[in-house]
């Protein structure tokens, strides 16, 4: 017999896409790498129908998971895809930190989306952050996860508190009380005068706790935060900046020194008004416009302009304290910081602000003044 010697079968004349052995060319893989390639498949249309999203901790570690399918349309009213009751005071926070953080994925038009992906990760944060909580038994320790929605503005007081000290980057307290804003405008709805958010909780209005971050709160954090020095950068995108004629225009990517002198929710108590007001103006309806920073604006003076102090850009600002001759009052948004200034060896060091967006593969380097 000669047949397969004179005329042998064909050998493969493809390859595995995945691992490159040799199969036939009607192929894509190998048997191996064809059971590996069903079982992806299988886990991304999970990953999809679940909503898995990604996002980085304080820390900048990344944590994948699925998020809760949110949906947000005028007048801003967010509700799950699969509607159903409303949240109640009686649902645990952790329910109520779901859909938050459905929210920020839903890219709401009332958040931009750098912002969005700071609110999700500490929204992650506060879910297992262990609170003290009282009850008729004492005192006991349990997650914020796991805890009603009516004690939640309690938790979030112990939670803005728990990020005060050197472990953790100096902008945190502010990072957290804004998240708790966002919890509470969510709560209980936000009326501007000309758009509105409605409240996800039932009767949230007439039922959450006012004393959160109230007068004696804001004095004892403004104690503790108060005093810190931050670097801000004037944003390419649509902003404004009110200021007097004698302080030469802050323009786009220019850096200034702020001195942070109280918390920004009581900022606009008691003043005699701002030299320097930055404002952003790329959103129609921003609802967490109040997280600005107020202090003092770190400013050097023209030599050439001594005679006449008040003369047309007659001071700089400055991005470090050391070249600054004068300091003006100032307003800036806190999303323009982009470091905090510490002194670890009584040197001022340059502290990046943390990474919040997987996306982000450019973080802001460290660099000591």
């Amino acid at each position: 017999m000669t047949n397969n010697v004179l005329f042998p079968k064909r050998k493969p004349e493809g390859e595995c896409e995945r691992c490159w052995t040799a199969i036939s060319r009607r192929k894509r893989h190998c048997e191996a790498c064809e059971t590996i390639v069903k079982a992806e498949k299988v886990g991304q249309q999970r990953r999809l129908e679940e909503n898995y999203q990604s996002w980085l901790t304080p820390n900048g570690e990344r944590r994948k998971g699925p998020v809760i399918w949110m949906s947000v349309r005028k007048a801003f009213e967010s509700e799950p895809y699969s509607p159903g009751k409303k949240l109640t005071y009686e649902n645990t926070a952790g329910e109520l930190i779901d859909q938050l953080i459905g929210i920020c994925f839903a890219q709401p038009p009332y958040l931009r989306k750098a912002d969005a992906m700071r609110y999700v990760s500490l929204l992650n944060e506060l879910k297992v952050f262990e609170c003290l909580v009282l009850s008729p038994q004492g005192k006991s320790k349990t997650l914020v996860n796991n805890i009603s929605i009516r004690r939640l503005p309690f938790a979030l007081e112990q939670w803005v508190n728990s990020y005060f000290g050197k472990a953790h980057h100096p902008m945190m307290p502010a990072y957290a009380m804004d998240a708790g804003r966002l919890i509470e405008f969510h709560v209980v709805g936000s009326y501007q005068s000309e758009w509105e958010l409605e409240e996800i909780v039932e009767a949230g209005k007439n039922v959450w706790h006012l004393g959160t971050f109230e007068s004696p709160f804001r004095k004892h954090f403004t104690t503790r935060f108060g005093g810190l020095r931050v670097l801000c950068r004037v944003p390419e995108t649509e902003h404004s900046i009110d200021q007097q004629e004698w302080i030469r225009t802050l323009q786009p990517k220019d850096k200034f020194l702020v001195g942070i002198e109280r918390c920004h929710l009581s900022a606009g108590w008691g003043g005699s008004g701002f030299d320097v007001i930055c404002n952003d103006s790329d959103l129609d309806c921003d609802l967490m416009s109040e997280f600005c920073v107020t202090g003092k604006l770190f400013v050097r003076q023209d030599a050439r302009a001594k005679s006449n102090t008040f003369a047309p850009n007659a001071f700089t600002v400055v991005s470090t304290e050391s070249h600054a001759t004068h300091k003006f009052s100032v307003s800036a948004p806190a999303r323009w910081i982009t470091h905090a200034v510490v002194r670890p060896d009584r040197e001022d060091v340059l502290l990046p602000v943390p990474r919040w967006s997987p996306d982000d593969v450019n973080p802001i380097s460290t660099k000591i003044l």
